[in-house]
């Protein structure tokens, strides 16, 4: 469920476009939509060539955007393997977009042809906005003692996680002196039942370059990117945030159910990633009408809490049939 709502004001040399939205919140039990808004000013005589992805290509204005969004988490407690409260916390994101065409283009003039694009996002709570991202983080393993579970049940019940790992995380090294080798006790401190649910903060920014090879009507061109993410703790507008690091497990913590007695993070410090660079080379060609091949080189860093960077180098050859 979702509703969207927008509005584009033209006045010449320019458009505006202004977009609001409730989408479905990310913890199931939410009783909030998440909040998206954003507005777009395009300068309409001030045009270049981009392709988005690998087929979207078209003569677009030059533009800058600005986007927020704003999310209510809900979650089951973690005192017990049956909770019997929910913990909450919320979040608000920021992105901001540029395209430029440095050398322009028209509707009839592809080639000779330069544009950048960029995007800088700052916030928290929002790894399921990138493809496939976690950082590593999970929830953590909750004891089944009779500290946190007067019946003790065996075999333990499964705790009724209703969101997807890498948004939120509890705090457990704070309240808890069983991460320090004690047996579990009654949390402590602030928060419902001493455990304080995290958003996990994310900065990510991303520069492009494409140029359409001159003579050639725009069915040559070449592009390059680089990317940069990672997590820290911060704040934005009062809303605090946590890093991925903060929800790694120490060396010193059990993780081998040895010590039932115990909270710990499931995944440990070579486990969970605090930032990662990424870069690419491209050349596209369309030989036909509605053929397209392009070949990538691609690599990837990926930088890990305990100091150990995970490189991976991508050749991909592909062609498409637009139709």
């Amino acid at each position: 469920m979702q509703i969207r709502l927008s509005k584009t004001l033209k006045a010449h040399p320019v458009t505006v476009d202004i977009a609001l939205a409730a989408m479905r919140p990310p913890a199931r039990t939410s009783v909030i939509p998440e909040g998206e808004g954003g507005v777009q000013v395009s300068f309409d005589d001030w045009t270049g060539m981009v392709t988005n992805g690998a087929t979207a290509t078209a003569v677009r204005p030059a533009s800058i955007a600005l986007t927020g969004d704003y999310r209510y988490f809900q979650v089951p407690g973690i005192d017990s393997l049956i909770p019997t409260h929910t913990v909450n916390t919320q979040s608000l994101s920021l992105a901001a977009d540029i395209f430029v065409p440095i050398l322009p283009a028209t509707k009839d003039k592809h080639d000779n042809a330069l544009s950048l694009t960029g995007e800088v996002v700052y916030g928290g709570g929002i790894a399921d906005m990138y493809s496939g991202l976690t950082g590593g983080v999970q929830f953590p393993y909750i004891p089944n003692i009779p500290q946190t579970d007067p019946n003790n049940v065996n075999p333990a019940p499964t705790w009724p996680q209703n969101i997807d790992n890498g948004l939120v995380d509890y705090d457990i090294q704070t309240n808890n002196p069983a991460l320090n080798g004690g047996l579990a006790s009654p949390p402590v401190g602030p928060g419902a039942n001493g455990f304080v649910l995290h958003p996990i903060q994310w900065t990510s920014y991303l520069l492009g370059l494409q140029y359409y090879l001159p003579a050639l009507k725009g069915k040559v061109w070449i592009s390059g990117n680089y990317s940069h993410m990672q997590s820290q703790n911060g704040s934005l507008l009062g809303f605090n945030y946590w890093s991925t690091a903060d929800f790694a497990r120490p060396a010193n913590v059990a993780n081998n159910g040895t010590a039932p007695q115990a909270y710990y993070y499931n995944t440990a410090a070579a486990q969970v990633r605090s930032s990662e660079d990424w870069w690419d080379a491209n050349v596209f060609v369309d030989p036909i009408e509605s053929v397209r091949v392009g070949l990538e080189f691609a690599q990837f860093l990926d930088h890990y809490v305990d100091g150990f960077t995970a490189t991976n180098n991508r050749v991909q050859l592909s062609g498409f049939f637009i139709f």
